[in-house]
């Protein structure tokens, strides 16, 4: 009995670990989107005052 009792323990552990995790993750990949998202903008940004610029002169 007392090994069925360790091993509810230990899934329910293993459960809420995994739990945590997976909310971890999707501020992860919410973070590396918004990243993605910034550096893209920075990029159009970048080609549009070099097209201004170029269009200037």
């Amino acid at each position: 009995m007392a090994n069925v009792a360790d091993l509810q323990s230990k899934y329910s552990k293993l459960a809420q670990e995994y739990s945590k995790l997976r909310a971890q993750n999707q501020v992860l990949k919410k973070a590396v989107v918004d990243e993605q998202t910034a550096s893209c903008s920075l990029k159009v940004s970048k080609l549009t005052l070099l097209f201004i610029k170029d269009a200037i002169n």
